[in-house]
C-alpha cells in the first residue's frame, strides 16, 4: 500500500480507479450508504468522491409539529410582542 493509499485509508475512505468503479457501482453505493467514502482516481490522481448524502434531521411535516408545539408552550400576549418589538428597534 503506497503512502497517498495508506492516508486514505486513515481518513476511513476507499480508493478505486475509474475502471474499476464503473465495473463496481453498485457495491460502492451500498458502502457509501454504509458512511464510507469512496475517492475515484485516473491515473492515481482523485477525479471524485461519492460520500454519504446528509439526511434531513426531521420531515418537514415534524419541523411544522414541533413548532406548532413550541408556539403553544409559549404564548405571548399582544402587548408581550409589541414590547419585545420595541426593543429591537432601539
Amino acid at each position: 500500500m503506497t503512502t497517498s493509499e495508506q492516508a486514505v485509508a486513515a481518513r476511513g475512505e476507499r480508493e478505486v480507479a475509474v475502471e474499476d468503479a464503473a465495473a463496481r457501482f453498485a457495491e460502492l453505493l451500498a458502502a457509501v450508504e454504509g458512511g464510507e467514502r469512496v475517492t475515484i482516481t485516473r491515473d492515481g490522481r482523485a477525479v471524485a468522491r461519492l460520500v454519504p448524502s446528509r439526511e434531513p434531521a426531521r420531515t418537514p411535516a415534524e419541523a411544522a409539529e414541533e413548532l406548532l408545539e413550541m408556539r403553544a408552550e409559549h404564548r405571548m400576549s399582544r402587548e408581550e410582542i409589541l414590547e419585545v418589538v420595541q426593543e429591537g428597534r432601539r
